[in-house]
């Protein structure tokens, strides 16, 4: 079996535990254009490009500190000072975009999403026939990639609970793309603990790559996990 070390998840339970809670401040920033966006101060905070990837991050680091996270193409940063600073952020486009950070003590922390001009929609990459063709990695990266923009419409009904000691994970739906099965299920915490999520526990014979939305669960909170598996069919 074939594994990949591509995963969604979240750097660290400490940046991550309360990603579900953040405030999303969507952005639609032109190249070299600017975008002022809140932020908590002396607390991590995040940047993302819609169905994108950032490709490289600059900032004074006597101003913010900057916590890049390779495996989703997402950037963590925290505001070392109250004073305005600005993160250049170059997508995998080449489109750069100019975040000025206005850093709040009151504030908790903060998703900031840019929108790149330059990007295809996701799901036209995995409308060809001939993508099944593409190297292994690479047909990973695009269905995770397009996740945010899959439909429910035409999925399969997907059965099945799995479960990791007190974590159930109640199905979903399942999509077979690039001659792999993507399968989406919910993680319930149905415990009075946080419970850790870790992605390893969730490999099983024929999974070749797992992604969730955080790596932890609070009592009684949820979270998408997502699998992609070799096609049997």
């Amino acid at each position: 079996m074939k594994q990949t070390a591509v995963f969604l998840m979240l750097l660290g339970a400490t940046l991550c535990a309360e990603a579900k809670e953040m405030p999303k401040v969507q952005t639609q920033a032109k190249t070299d254009a600017s975008v002022l966006a809140p932020a908590a101060f002396k607390q991590p905070n995040r940047i993302y490009i819609e169905n994108g990837r950032i490709a490289k991050a600059v900032a004074d680091t006597q101003s913010i500190q900057l916590d890049p996270d390779k495996s989703t193409g997402s950037l963590y940063f925290i505001p070392l000072t109250k004073e305005q600073s600005s993160i250049f952020i170059i997508s995998e486009s080449g489109e750069t975009h100019a975040v000025t950070i206005s850093p709040k003590e009151r504030l908790i922390a903060q998703t900031i999403a840019l929108k790149d001009t330059k990007l295809p929609n996701p799901r036209s990459q995995l409308s060809s026939n001939d993508q099944s063709a593409l190297p292994y990695e690479e047909r990973v990266q695009r269905i995770l990639r397009a996740i945010p923009s899959l439909s429910h419409e035409h999925a399969e009904v997907l059965k099945g609970t799995i479960t990791d000691g007190y974590l159930i994970g109640n199905p979903v739906a399942a999509w077979r793309l690039l001659g792999l099965r993507l399968e989406r299920y919910h993680l319930m915490n149905q415990t009075k603990e946080t419970l850790q999520i870790r992605e390893a526990d969730f490999y099983r014979r024929g999974v070749v790559a797992v992604a969730t939305e955080s790596t932890s669960l609070k009592p009684k909170a949820s979270a998408d996990l997502w699998i992609i598996r070799e096609d049997a069919s």
